[in-house]
């Protein structure tokens, strides 16, 4: 790929960060919602898994912000349009966390888990950053940049 084109999307991807990062507190709060996973790393398998098939409202579940998951604390729509965005980023054929799973520390409420990704020819590793909510963790933002254009093959990331 040409310097061009990589600017391009990487322009691309902060854009669609700044759509998707305001507004995860917004409007009327939902019912129910199952526990989050105790693991961060879990927490990023599951997403994972569900953006694959695009399984929205158990994306919803597993992002969000401290406040807590998408599915309570975002207006419906807007949640699933950002979540149909992720989970286009996140398309992958297989998936490996590539961190070693840490005990979380109780006074720590952040954590970074990293999940390399393959795809049509290529492995990008991408940085899910995830918060605590009641007694597990929530996806608080997602470096789709680092994930690569879903509509080009590699983009100058990684190949296998």
């Amino acid at each position: 790929m040409n310097n061009l084109t990589d600017k391009r999307t990487a322009l691309q991807a902060i854009l669609v960060l700044g759509i998707l990062g305001g507004g995860a507190a917004c409007g009327g709060g939902r019912a129910g919602s199952g526990p989050t996973p105790e693991d961060p790393a879990a927490t990023v398998a599951a997403f994972l898994d569900a953006a694959n098939v695009q399984d929205i409202r158990a994306m919803s579940n597993l992002w969000g912000t401290a406040s807590g998951p998408a599915l309570r604390t975002m207006n419906p729509e807007v949640a699933r349009q950002r979540l149909v965005v992720i989970a286009s980023f996140l398309k992958h054929d297989s998936f490996e966390i590539i961190d070693e799973p840490t005990l979380a520390d109780e006074r720590t409420r952040e954590r970074t888990i990293r999940a390399r990704l393959t795809r049509s020819g290529c492995q990008p590793v991408v940085p899910f950053f995830l918060v605590r909510f009641g007694g597990g963790w929530i996806i608080n933002n997602i470096d789709l940049a680092a994930a690569g254009s879903p509509t080009q093959v590699c983009s100058g990331r990684p190949r296998l």
